[in-house]
């Protein structure tokens, strides 16, 4: 609560203040540095490592592997990559789980641990109105706030969204012009996925994905709204959405798509 926070930052403080010359102290957190430390930062004395250099590059995740002397192909371990982006802790959780792995080294899609680790330590923690956002916003490929507001829009989505710094990794920036964007960590978005489909109805699942189908054709992903058109199984919304671009599609060449929808 407040006041253990509070008692805490004080012993930290005088703790700090002891350290002798030549000393250092690790102090591993979900969030900054409280404002009673700010003038360790300003002196040099107090360094913030922060996610951007906590990440992991791809040779260090092969580096990583390679310790622990299992192999991957090329294509193995850039998939890896880009369903960890980095983060180290669902790196060591897919490594360590037998469950996600196959004998030649192969992804199984459904990594049990890591999923059991959001929902634990992650999921479970939250407030009701950030797990409902996260389940809301799982549904698009990419979001701005603005685009999440649209979605959602009984909440405060950007005050929401930055009670997850402490949970920076879940949220990856998107170089997409003017406006950022981010898109969910694809471990934490394939959990979310799963847990929308345990905690809806299969109305309400639909009705969701709906949402966000319609969002996405105004942003002209007319895949991606397909896509979730069809996990929710909403056939006459798909049967317009096929009527309304297959002119289109056909003269792009991309027969193979509409076939795909039907």
């Amino acid at each position: 609560d407040g006041a253990e926070a509070s008692a805490l930052k004080t012993l930290l403080q005088a703790a700090l203040s002891e350290v002798p010359t030549g000393g250092c102290v690790f102090v591993v957190g979900r969030s900054g540095p409280p404002a009673a430390l700010a003038r360790y930062r300003a002196n040099d004395r107090l360094v913030v490592v922060d996610w951007d250099e906590l990440q992991l590059t791809r040779e260090e995740q092969d580096g990583i592997i390679a310790l622990r002397g299992l192999q991957f192909d090329e294509g193995a371990l850039e998939t890896l990559y880009r369903r960890t982006q980095g983060w180290v802790v669902a790196l060591a959780m897919l490594l360590s789980d037998r469950r996600a792995l196959t004998d030649p080294g192969v992804l199984n899609p459904s990594p049990a641990l890591a999923f059991d680790y959001f929902g634990e330590e992650i999921f479970r923690q939250l407030d009701t109105p950030t797990r409902d956002l996260l389940l809301s916003i799982a549904m698009l490929p990419q979001f701005s706030t603005a685009l999440a507001q649209r979605l959602c829009p009984d909440v405060d989505v950007a005050a929401l969204l930055d009670g997850l710094q402490p949970y920076a990794y879940l949220l990856i920036p998107m170089p997409t012009g003017d406006e950022l964007f981010y898109q969910l960590h694809p471990l934490a978005r394939e959990f979310l996925l799963r847990k929308a489909r345990e905690v809806y109805s299969v109305a309400d699942l639909r009705q969701a994905r709906g949402r966000a189908a319609q969002l996405l054709l105004e942003l002209g992903q007319v895949d991606a709204a397909a896509q979730l058109l069809m996990e929710g199984q909403d056939w006459p919304a798909l049967k317009n959405l096929t009527l309304q671009h297959a002119e289109q599609l056909l003269s792009q060449g991309r027969g193979e798509t509409l076939v795909r929808w039907v």
